[in-house]
């Protein structure tokens, strides 16, 4: 066989080489101190709470809004999953309406303040007011 043919390689000796490889590491730099808490905590309640009345208080102000539009207005880059999170509990206790209805995942969606979500607001607003 011609030392040029592609097979070649299958005829020549072969080499192993064995590659050790060690990790020293410290415990301590990846395991919690004891008494510490881990870096993000998930939110408040009274945070979510917050969040609800501004975005109840943007669709009351505002009229319908997409849920890009609502992250926008409250200076968020982008929509968040806390915020795609509140808008599917606030649909699911009718506070919000879909104003396409029968098409939930249309991209042409926008939510829109029911009469239960102004008496929301009002109580939110109130409950505010008193602090």
């Amino acid at each position: 066989m011609p030392v040029n043919s592609p097979f070649s390689i299958f005829h020549a000796p072969l080499s192993i080489i064995l590659l050790w490889v060690v990790f020293a590491f410290r415990p301590e730099a990846i395991l919690p101190k004891a008494g510490s808490q881990p870096e993000s905590q998930p939110e408040s309640r009274p945070e979510s709470i917050s969040l609800e009345a501004r975005v109840l208080a943007l669709l009351a102000s505002a009229g319908p809004m997409s849920k890009s539009a609502l992250s926008a207005a409250l200076g968020q880059k982008e929509v968040s999953g806390h915020l795609n999170q509140l808008m599917r509990r606030l649909v699911a206790v009718q506070w919000v309406a879909y104003t396409i209805p029968n098409k939930p995942q249309s991209r042409l969606q926008k939510y829109r303040l029911t009469a239960e979500g102004r008496m929301r607001l009002a109580t939110l607003q109130q409950g505010k007011a008193h602090e």
